[in-house]
């Protein structure tokens, strides 16, 4: 419950009877207003009871200023200015400091009221109205602490600029959908053309070298996963999972491979160029399917004929393997320039494609292996391994990277300290390798450095039993 002022409160009327008796020195002494409170302004009736109707409010008694006409009393009251410097000074005319006079001064300057300047009038002013100075004064402060508070907390936030748009955006949707049907004409970008040309140019050695050398080194690939092994004779590690994934750690069936299970094909939809519509799921059909690597040349740049572009597929099933047939006959000096010559174009490749990406959006699927060059994914609906979820088969994409279009198809690198056959017991020993830099060096190439920690080329061998 609010409590009200007792009759004896230094705020009320009583005070003011007491200043217009005593004078402004006792009004000095004694007021002492609460906190947040607001300084009292008798009506006409009660400057009659206490003998002030002829003095203007908050005056001092018998003072020779005349009470303004009703009109000019407007003109009269200070402005916001001039109530900062009244609240200023009965603080700085109790002040003992040295910049005293200095204030004083400056507070009789910017009150703004025609009483001159100097510290005479500043202290004439704090003698004349205090109680108001000290309202006036506990408004100043609470505003500049106010003020610092909101500086010191919500600095980064208040220097912050606020832009309000007065776009007519039903005017700027025509200029922004324009811009985008014409962004296809900043692409292919110049600079970028004689790198899709390198890319193109290194994957014809690759894929040539690769076919060479399949004909003189044995490839096996298991016949229910995707495992291949590249040596005389396949490994008797357990880890085939079958081609449904319904068993584990169970010996691999080994056949001949193929150039697929050394360059594994990743496809995509051949587009004209870059940033034309979205393909529909009904429109799967009206669309070729075209090597990954050459629909991203094309898009950038380089001119690929078109029976190069449609039969690289056709080639990749046709290459296998000479496992159960005499081997080709070349010389051991041709083969390791074919197998050198094959790894150092691999590595361009690799190279190539990773700059390209960083030019040209690509796009994967999270869940298979879709890959999608272009902006945006497509909309056809062939993501088997959720087909019968509530998106229907829809690819959820991502950015791709370089492994992606080109995977490197890890296989079991076997050292010149190794066993003959790599046996389980011993796969914590052996190291692993790239299967197209693995294939170049059974031919005599060397690996560059930086896959000798993943071959581990200076490891242990498996203890022998």
């Amino acid at each position: 419950m609010k409590k009200h002022p007792s009759p004896v409160d230094q705020s009320g009327p009583h005070n003011l009877i007491r200043t217009a008796r005593e004078g402004p020195e006792a009004s000095r002494a004694h007021v002492s207003l609460p906190r947040g409170s607001r300084c009292f302004k008798p009506n006409s009736r009660t400057r009659q009871r206490i003998g002030l109707a002829s003095t203007p409010p908050f005056s001092v008694a018998g003072s020779a200023s005349p009470r303004l006409p009703r009109a000019a009393a407007p003109a009269a009251r200070p402005a916001p200015q001039a109530a900062a410097s009244l609240a200023l000074a009965p603080a700085v005319a109790r002040s003992d400091t040295p910049r005293a006079p200095s204030l004083l001064a400056g507070v009789s300057s910017a009150s703004g009221l025609g009483l001159g300047s100097g510290p005479e009038t500043a202290r004439q002013i704090a003698t004349s109205c205090p109680a108001r100075c000290v309202c006036a004064a506990m408004a100043l402060v609470r505003r500049r602490l106010g003020s610092y508070i909101c500086s010191e907390l919500c600095g980064p936030v208040m220097n912050q600029r606020l832009y309000s748009s007065r776009v007519d955006w039903k005017q700027l949707r025509p200029m922004i959908l324009k811009r985008i049907k014409n962004r296809a004409n900043d692409y292919p970008i110049k600079h970028m053309i004689p790198v899709a040309r390198e890319v193109f140019n290194a994957t014809e050695i690759v894929t040539r070298g690769v076919s060479t050398l399949l004909q003189v080194v044995p490839v096996h690939s298991c016949k229910f996963c995707p495992e291949v092994h590249i040596g005389a004779v396949g490994h008797q590690m357990k880890s085939c999972y079958g081609f449904k994934r319904m068993i584990k750690d169970r010996a691999h069936e080994w056949g001949p491979g193929c150039l697929n299970d050394i360059l594994v094909p990743v496809e995509s939809f051949h587009l004209e160029n870059t940033f034309q519509d979205e393909i529909k799921h009904d429109q799967r059909f009206d669309f070729t399917r075209v090597p990954a690597v050459l629909e991203l040349c094309h898009q950038a740049g380089a001119e690929i004929p078109d029976e190069v572009m449609h039969t690289s597929g056709t080639l990749s099933a046709t290459v296998k393997g000479h496992n159960d047939r005499e081997p080709a006959a070349f010389l051991p000096e041709d083969l390791r320039f074919i197998g050198q010559r094959t790894l150092e174009a691999w590595e361009r490749l690799r190279l190539g494609v990773t700059k390209l990406l960083l030019v040209y959006p690509s796009k994967v699927c999270e869940h298979c292996s879709e890959v999608h060059i272009g902006p945006s994914g497509h909309k056809a609906r062939m993501c088997g391994v959720f087909k019968y979820e509530g998106w229907r088969g829809k690819h959820k994409w991502k950015a791709a990277c370089v492994d992606d279009l080109v995977p490197p198809k890890i296989v079991w690198h076997q050292r010149p300290h190794d066993p003959p056959v790599l046996v389980d017991t011993g796969r914590d020993y052996y190291g692993h390798a790239p299967a197209v830099i693995e294939l170049c060096m059974q031919v005599g190439a060397k690996a560059p450095p930086k896959y000798h920690c993943m071959m581990k080329a200076h490891g242990l061998a498996p203890l022998i039993k």
